[in-house]
């Protein structure tokens, strides 16, 4: 391979490079998670899916935060995925305690991870074949809307729908819910996880704004069969980040290709440099150099 098609190569590599996108994130929230004995003995379970996208160990720390409650020293646990590894958590009492809770899970890693979690539900004494349940992705932190900001849930008309929101930041902040019924005004303290019904939902979707305070929340919905208690989750729409300033990565990587193509167009001139220094006008006989004039010869 010669040196301008190596140039050419690294240029695409560069581009190529992998960035910041989807769910694979450092820090993730699921805004509901548990284990816990509801009306009836019905149980409500959690299972914890990790996979480990970045190309180096992964050092993960799970954080459960009860349902309202401040959450100052949340139960935590630890473990550890290698590159491309997944592995399985049970949201059990080590996180929500012996007698159980409801709340969210916050999910702490070295590396990028993605992160799922499956909640599920199941009558007392019924076997696992008469479990319900759903999906819920983890939401990077990045995403949480505070003061100004909005995002929306889908919701299905009629039924039971419930709502939760789980503050990221550290910080209070009062947010409204835009329904058929009008605007409903709640309240997150810092670090707290709630839960709202909102009964009769007419509209197809909600609204979820930030008006006052320095926190900043992720929400999720579900939507509740009345029959059957079959449940499913409705996440926050992503919204979208302003292009006004680049992250550094892409930072990183635009300056490289820059250099690449610097290099690459040095390279050109320096090569015609040689060329043309070595290919010269040949001397005539009028343009060399006059020599002495001789003496002439005595005869």
């Amino acid at each position: 391979m010669d040196r301008r098609s190596f140039i050419a190569v690294a240029i695409c590599a560069l581009a190529a490079a992998p960035m910041t996108a989807g769910y694979a994130s450092r820090e993730s929230w699921i805004p509901v998670v548990g284990h816990a004995v509801g009306f009836a003995g019905r149980g409500f379970y959690t299972t914890v899916y990790l996979t480990d996208s970045s190309r180096s160990m992964n050092d993960i720390t799970l954080s459960f935060f009860a349902s309202a409650q401040p959450n100052r020293s949340p139960r935590s646990i630890s473990l550890q995925l290698g590159p491309g590894q997944t592995g399985a958590v049970e949201v059990g009492p080590q996180l929500a305690g012996e007698q159980g809770a409801i709340g969210a899970l916050r999910i702490h890693s070295t590396g990028p991870l993605i992160a799922e979690a499956r909640v599920y539900s199941r009558p007392a004494n019924d076997p696992p074949g008469s479990e319900v349940g759903t999906v819920v992705s983890a939401i990077p932190a990045q995403f949480a809307i505070g003061t100004g900001e909005s995002t929306l849930l889908h919701a299905p008309a009629g039924g039971r729908y419930k709502l939760y929101a789980v503050e990221t930041h550290g910080f209070p902040l009062y947010f409204s819910v835009n329904t058929s019924a009008g605007e409903r005004r709640l309240y997150l303290s810092a670090h707290e996880q709630r839960s709202w019904d909102l009964p009769d939902v007419q509209t197809r979707a909600l609204r979820i704004t930030g008006i006052n305070g320095s926190g900043k929340i992720i929400v999720a919905g579900t939507a509740i069969a009345a029959q059957s208690q079959d449940f499913t989750t409705y996440e926050m729409s992503l919204p979208a980040e302003p292009r006004h300033r680049l992250r550094w990565p892409e930072l990183a990587a635009y300056a490289a290709i820059a250099l690449a193509i610097a290099f690459a167009a040095l390279y050109r001139l320096k090569a015609l440099g040689s060329r043309l220094s070595g290919v010269g006008p040949t001397p005539t006989a009028d343009s060399r150099e006059p020599t002495a004039p001789q003496e002439p010869h005595n005869k």
